[in-house]
């Protein structure tokens, strides 16, 4: 309440949040009691504790708005700093952000939409948990392709899409709905193969971004699984075909030297097992013997001697 209470004085966004903290943490104490509290069951399940606990999760939902509130405070000030938006209103808006404190749905409406604000867009959907999976995807693809268009050369390109996947993977990788790996994987490899002339150029790009975000291996064999079988890539130029293939046996090839080298009791093995990685090579090789390219056959080599490795590996785990 100290959060909305001082609306007549001009307080920062950071001040409210910290009174906000405050009260989360005089909440807290006051549910818990001070030293002899009784731990009788009439005290424990008293109207009191009650009405503490909901008081407790409410200044917490205010916090976690409010803590999205400035990173979209954050967001429309690094974008007016770079003359990225250029929206009528968008200095005012970023006073008014500054200023106050709002709900999650003022937030979008006022703010994150109309100002294209696609991270503020990401973490409204997350902290409020809207499953729109469409939207969601719609802004991740926006996220990427504003850090495209930010790289100051096309070189730099992978470089600042991998540093935004990695730094939005802390907050949102271990959620399959707020970070689509399927989405994302599409997306990095997209980027990889535009780049595959570049000097640094690296066929573990994509999926290594992932892995550096936090995404496990099953999740991005899952991936690749539901990205190289779309209908859309099925259709697509035949070395866009074997550029996914290669990345994925790459992507596999590296799992598997993982998984070979842990001790019996890491997860990580299990993990593997639980997976039809052979299976989806074999599927993999089918695909790529009806690809009239020649880099296919090359690719459909190395995913045969993938093969038997995982074979070997299989049998002695």
């Amino acid at each position: 309440d100290e959060a909305e209470s001082v609306a007549g004085v001009q307080l920062t966004l950071d001040a409210r949040v910290n009174f906000l903290s405050l009260a989360l943490g005089n909440a807290r104490s006051a549910g818990r009691g001070g030293p002899g509290r009784r731990s009788d069951a009439s005290v424990v399940n008293s109207g009191a504790d009650v009405i503490s606990g909901d008081r407790v999760q409410e200044i917490e939902e205010k916090l976690d708005v409010a803590r999205v509130q400035m990173k979209m405070r954050d967001e429309l000030g690094e974008l007016l700093r770079t003359g990225e938006c250029t929206t009528a209103g968008a200095s005012d808006a970023l006073e008014v952000l500054n200023s106050a404190l709002f709900t999650a749905t003022e937030l979008y409406n006022r703010f994150a939409r109309p100002l294209h604000l696609w991270e503020g867009q990401l973490a409204i959907l997350h902290c409020s948990q809207h499953e729109d999976e469409r939207l969601i995807h719609t802004v991740w693809k926006h996220i990427i392709s504003r850090q495209s268009l930010r790289a100051p050369s096309r070189e730099l390109v992978k470089q600042y899409v991998a540093d935004k996947l990695t730094q939005l993977g802390v907050v949102f990788a271990d959620s399959p709905l707020y970070f689509p790996l399927p989405v994302l994987l599409q997306e990095l490899e997209e980027v990889s193969y535009m780049s595959r002339d570049a000097a640094d150029w690296d066929i573990r790009y994509a999926h290594g971004t992932l892995l550096r975000a936090g995404a496990p291996h099953a999740r991005i064999f899952e991936a690749y699984r539901i990205v190289v079988l779309a209908p859309e890539l099925v259709r697509a130029d035949p070395s866009v075909r074997v550029h996914y293939f290669s990345a994925f046996g790459s992507f596999a090839l590296d799992w598997v030297a993982l998984v070979s080298s842990a001790p019996p009791e890491d997860s990580r093995i299990a993990e593997f097992q639980s997976c039809p990685v052979a299976a989806f090579v074999a599927e993999c090789i089918t695909a790529l013997q009806g690809l009239a390219v020649q880099s296919a056959q090359t690719v459909a080599e190395k995913l045969h001697t993938l093969q038997s490795r995982i074979a070997i590996v299989l049998r002695e785990l």
